[in-house]
């Protein structure tokens, strides 16, 4: 058992939160191969068939995707978008955690196996997905994010923008359902 982690290991602890932060807010656009080589060995580790995979410009249109997909229908409501979202696996966002079971696995004298490899592939390779027995919708990562002192911030428009101009707004690190909501928020604060 590990009660306490050496001074070098300490020492790694802040190498470990920069590379996973610059993981996690890259807007480098997704290498699809690695990505997809990547979640598709997750299911091979979950002794599952290898998917096949689609790719989305935007989690919101990836949303669409999967709710299409999981009715079996193109005619989809809103609400079973919303729905798609609260399911996504959300890729490059995701590395603050990774950082955390990376940093064990590579830092402490512990077993491991290969998932925390394939772990780390799919969060530097991958944006927000979604999975299904078969198949899994892919999207890109975001080309655009905006920041203030460590939080989304962006006063004149979306803070994390995505190729199809779609995308979430925050101010100061909360976030607005549109750019009105945010105007109106910044009003009454003066």
């Amino acid at each position: 058992m590990i009660d306490k982690l050496t001074d070098a290991q300490k020492a790694k602890i802040p190498e470990y939160v920069e590379q996973y932060k610059r993981i996690g807010l890259s807007t480098e656009p997704c290498n699809r191969a690695l990505a997809e080589k990547a979640v598709g060995d997750s299911y091979e580790y979950l002794k599952l068939k290898r998917p096949t995979f689609m790719w989305c410009d935007s989690p919101q249109a990836g949303a669409k995707l999967a709710a299409q997909l999981a009715k079996g229908s193109d005619e989809v409501s809103d609400e079973e978008i919303q729905a798609q979202k609260q399911l996504a696996s959300f890729g490059s966002f995701e590395a603050y955690w990774v950082a955390f079971y990376a940093f064990i696995a590579e830092q402490l004298p512990v077993e491991k196996d290969n998932l925390i490899d394939i772990v780390k592939e799919i969060v530097q390779n991958a944006g927000v997905y979604w999975t299904f027995e078969d198949v899994v919708v892919m999207t890109e990562k975001p080309v655009k994010i905006h920041m203030r002192d460590d939080k989304l911030h962006n006063p004149n428009g979306l803070a994390i923008e995505y190729k199809d101009g779609t995308g979430v707004f925050y101010l100061d690190g909360v976030r607005y359902p549109s750019l009105l909501a945010m105007e109106v928020e910044k009003a009454s604060k003066k």
